[in-house]
């Protein structure tokens, strides 16, 4: 999720996409956040488990989309599956739209576990193509933040995996299909848009250095952008930077000629020691509130995201749960709304 935001900013704002398939704004979902989901996933009774991992995420999706008015998540998964026995609850799809919800459906690549993968393609696909509830899919994301490591270094064997399932569901479905990466991962060097720290030989983005044939293989790129990592502050000259996201994709499809999904914005409520300390409450609510407003937007854009998948009690220790990157959710990771009822 961390992400180099552009230094040269331009004051657009947030709007409705004209994309094909446009679904203005969505939020990321995750499951994981939830004790009752966890608790499901290592049930030993493994129906048990998959009853309290289906209403953990049918009321999850309920509190989307009948309280915070979101009409599409994004995921990360497309099966999501009891740990000890491998069996799986219905497809997210299923659950979205059962109370109404679009989904831009997630696959996950397991770095160490390619068969788990390959389920996680077979579940896109067959969501995608379902004649009952496949029509809420509206696209499918291959892998996120995994094209490179933290520094960005290439991970050149995840980019050759995640191109050829990428591939593979593109033959199977109609619906876009791409892969979320960060934002200098997508392009490096001067132009406005790219990360200028990234160059060959030893840290190249895409657009510098594709051996695997990204570029070539998608249609729409998938650009997770967060100010916060680039330690901005969360305004400038009065304005949250939420408004400037949108320059900054426009400046990404100008470069490489592709339209683009902001796939990931967020603003966090908690920080570690060594993080932005721009993360609170207050300004989480002013990004979100700024991004909220839908104006002049041109990109679809995902918040990042809907529940924290930890509790604050960790926030400033320096321990492992008050890492920000746990925190970026509107409600926490109990469900609770953090912007009305900060904890």
């Amino acid at each position: 999720m961390k992400c180099l935001f552009a230094p040269a900013f331009a004051a657009a704002l947030i709007g409705l996409s004209n994309y094909s398939y446009a679904a203005g704004n969505g939020v990321n979902y995750d499951p994981a956040h939830s004790a009752l989901y966890v608790k499901g996933q290592n049930n030993p009774d493994a129906n048990m488990g998959l009853q309290e991992m289906t209403n953990a995420i049918t009321a999850d999706l309920s509190q989307i989309k009948n309280v915070l008015n979101f009409n599409v998540i994004k995921t990360y998964y497309s099966a999501y599956c009891h740990i000890l026995t491998g069996r799986c609850v219905p497809s997210i799809a299923q659950f979205a739209n059962a109370v109404g919800l679009k989904v831009l459906l997630g696959v996950y690549e397991f770095p160490l576990e390619p068969t788990w993968t390959e389920a996680q393609v077979k579940a896109a696909i067959a969501a995608a193509n379902n004649p009952t509830y496949g029509n809420a899919v509206i696209g499918i994301v291959v892998g996120n933040e995994d094209m490179f490591d933290y520094k960005g270094v290439p991970n050149r064997n995840m980019q050759r995996r995640i191109v050829a399932d990428i591939k593979k569901i593109m033959a199977q479905v109609s619906v876009p299909v791409t892969t979320a990466q960060r934002q200098g991962d997508w392009c490096g060097g001067a132009a406005p848009g790219c990360d200028p720290k990234r160059a060959t030989p030893y840290n190249p983005s895409l657009n510098q250095d594709d051996p695997e044939g990204v570029l070539s293989t998608i249609q729409v790129i998938g650009a997770n952008i967060f100010p916060y990592w680039g330690d901005s502050p969360e305004q400038i000259d009065g304005v949250s930077v939420a408004s400037k996201t949108q320059n900054t994709a426009m400046e990404l499809q100008t470069q490489l000629n592709k339209n683009v999904i902001v796939t990931e914005e967020g603003w966090p409520s908690c920080f570690n020691p060594g993080q932005n300390s721009a993360a609170t409450i207050a300004n989480e609510m002013d990004y979100f509130t700024t991004w909220s407003m839908h104006q002049n937007q041109i990109f679809d854009s995902y918040y990042f995201m809907a529940y924290d998948l930890a509790a604050a009690t960790e926030c400033g220790t320096g321990g492992p749960l008050g890492d920000a990157n746990l925190h970026f959710g509107l409600y926490t990771n109990s469900g609770v709304n953090k912007l009305t009822s900060p904890d």
